[in-house]
């Protein structure tokens, strides 16, 4: 149903998105977009160690988060280092510091750029607001 759903929202020119996860914190929205991922490493490819989203589903996010007055968060599961890589969509669309994925168009971000924890830290941060 949600494949068939987002199929003809598509057709239509209707803009949309799945949200990973929505959450109400302190009486604001929260929207959640969740990736596992593998860490992307400095090298041949990458300027820096980093984690990405394709530039448009980042901007999607935000619009929608915008027109509802909510948050936007990207929150990583990293496979790599066993740890939670976490920033606002709105403060990484005001990063210019990202390298461009030539296979698959992401944006990969330093790591610099996220709030970092792992799963415990990740846990009570979340339920501070509590």
């Amino acid at each position: 149903g949600e494949k068939a759903l987002g199929k003809l929202l598509n057709q239509s020119g209707i803009i949309n998105s799945q949200v990973d996860r929505i959450a109400l914190f302190e009486n604001k929205v929260v929207l959640f977009e969740i990736k596992t991922l593998k860490l992307f490493t400095k090298g041949i490819n990458f300027p820096h160690d980093g984690h990405g989203i394709h530039p448009e589903q980042l901007k999607l996010k935000i619009n929608i988060a915008r027109k509802i007055n909510a948050d936007a968060i990207l929150v990583i599961f990293c496979k790599t280092t066993n740890l939670i890589y976490y920033q606002n969509c709105e403060n990484l669309l005001q990063c210019e510091n990202y390298y461009k994925c030539k296979k698959h168009g992401q944006h990969i971000y330093p790591i610099d750029e996220f709030e970092v924890c792992d799963y415990t830290t990740f846990k009570r941060r979340i339920f501070r607001t509590r």
